[in-house]
């Protein structure tokens, strides 16, 4: 009697153990056989087959990377590629490029004495300077024209409606001359002196 006893009791140990290992293997496995399991039920009662969870699908929906290009308008300024197609920006509109400029002044050297003097000495007047003048484009600093001033430093010449930065050409340490911004939105001439330092104190 106590042998069959001992023995029922292995016997229901051994069952125990196999169904705590069987129940363990369904808990892992269960993204697997649930959803089978209730689909197969939902097709024996005539009603089709049906989804038991569905998951976005965010593969289309991550941010779009566009290439660093840039774009040169015909005002001088750039634009990038952007939104979901990576298209150019459109180029700014609101600045005719249809009409010309005049731009007509002088290059001066001043100081021309070491010491400023009162009343200011005539002698001691900014004096012309003959060098070579660079229009470029504001926005991209490309070089779009060279032109040279006169003996006594006047010049003049003519641009199309834009952004303008025009500087005087100086030397390795002096004279320094320093660069003008300017803007053509009308057919009117500009008058435009350009300063370059000599360096005498």
């Amino acid at each position: 009697m106590e042998d069959n006893a001992s023995l029922l009791v292995r016997v229901s140990r051994i069952v125990l153990l196999v169904l705590i290992i069987v129940g363990i293997g369904l808990i892992i496995t269960r993204d697997e056989w649930v959803p089978k399991l209730v689909n197969s039920i939902i097709k024996n009662e005539n009603l089709g087959v049906l989804p038991v969870a569905s998951f976005p699908d965010t593969k289309n929906k991550l941010p779009v990377a566009c290439t660093m290009e840039a774009k040169l308008c015909p005002d001088g300024s750039y634009v990038s590629r952007t939104g979901p197609r990576c298209e150019f920006t459109a180029c700014p509109t609101n600045l005719d490029t249809s009409g010309m400029g005049t731009v007509s002044g002088k290059v001066l050297l001043s100081p021309t004495c070491p010491v400023e003097r009162i009343p200011p000495d005539p002698r001691c007047a900014p004096k012309g300077f003959e060098t070579n003048i660079k229009v470029l484009n504001a926005a991209s600093k490309t070089l779009l024209k060279t032109i040279s001033s006169k003996s006594d430093g006047s010049f003049s010449f003519s641009l199309p409606y834009g952004n303008y930065i025009v500087q005087a050409a100086g030397g390795s340490m002096y004279p320094r001359c320093t660069e003008v911004a300017l803007t053509f939105d009308s057919p009117v001439t500009i008058k435009l002196d350009l300063s370059c330092d000599t360096g005498i104190r």
